[in-house]
């Protein structure tokens, strides 16, 4: 039993430099709670477990915040405000060239488990991670293109998918109404049903360019977005060993885990 099913003693991090004497004290304290509310289950004991423990968590983002900015000379150096400047000018000349750096386009791609049979690989979903500063740079351009197209009202009324305010709920809703509606008036109801399969490997690249730009998404834009489509490789992560770095095909340029889901 010893051998094949180990016992281990876990234990927090009381040698961490931003555990003050103070949260060691309410830490403690929280213990205490948490062993009374185990004896007597009562929402009185619940009740004063939880809130020890929201003012647990409050003391240590605080402290933890505290002792990072000390380790600076000045609060303008801090790490949560020193990247802004540098990440604006380089958010910035991306846009205007049209431009992304290549390390931006690297992805690591690893599996996680869906169901059935976990030797099978097609059981297991394929997720790419990127870089997080391109990101949020995706982020800023996907939310202005919507804004775009809800403005000039671009879209039609019956897409729900990527859409804001619009779910697989709205779309159920409105399907429900004209089914319900059809019924009611003794109408014949015909269903077209389409799946395509691997929608984001067959994507056509020059194609949603087009378009996009006839919607009026021009200019270095357009051509950020076509630089963020080509050159883009990724390395399968397993258990922590990485591949190489393999340069993906052109139709399989556009990964479903992006923020610009275009």
């Amino acid at each position: 039993m010893d051998k094949n099913v180990p016992t281990n003693c876990l234990k927090g991090r009381w040698d961490l430099p931003w555990m003050t004497p103070e949260i060691k004290r309410l830490m403690r304290r929280r213990k205490r709670r948490y062993a009374t509310y185990k004896k007597f289950k009562t929402q009185k004991n619940w009740t004063k477990y939880t809130t020890l423990h929201t003012q647990i968590k409050q003391k240590l983002n605080e402290s933890h915040t505290n002792y990072i900015n000390g380790m600076f000379e000045n609060e303008e150096s801090a790490p949560k405000d020193c990247g802004t400047p540098v990440l604006r000018i380089v958010y910035q000349q991306s846009l205007d060239t049209g431009d992304i750096p290549d390390d931006w386009k690297q992805a690591n791609v690893t599996a996680v488990f869906k169901k059935g049979d976990r030797s099978q690989p097609s059981n297991c979903r394929p997720v790419s991670l990127t870089s997080i500063a391109c990101k949020v740079l995706e982020h800023i351009i996907a939310s202005n293109i919507r804004a775009h197209l809800d403005h000039h009202h671009i879209l039609n009324d019956f897409q729900h998918g990527f859409r804001k305010h619009h779910s697989c709920e709205t779309q159920l809703l409105t399907t429900l109404d004209d089914l319900t509606g059809a019924i009611d008036q003794k109408q014949q109801i015909d269903c077209l049903i389409l799946d395509f399969s691997k929608a984001f490997d067959v994507l056509a690249h020059g194609r949603l360019l087009y378009k996009l730009g006839w919607y009026g998404i021009n200019g270095p834009t357009n051509k950020w977005i076509g630089s963020w489509l080509t050159n883009r490789t990724q390395a399968v992560v397993v258990d922590g060993e990485r591949s190489c770095q393999v340069l993906l095909a052109p139709h399989h340029q556009a990964t479903q885990q992006n923020q610009l889901n275009l």
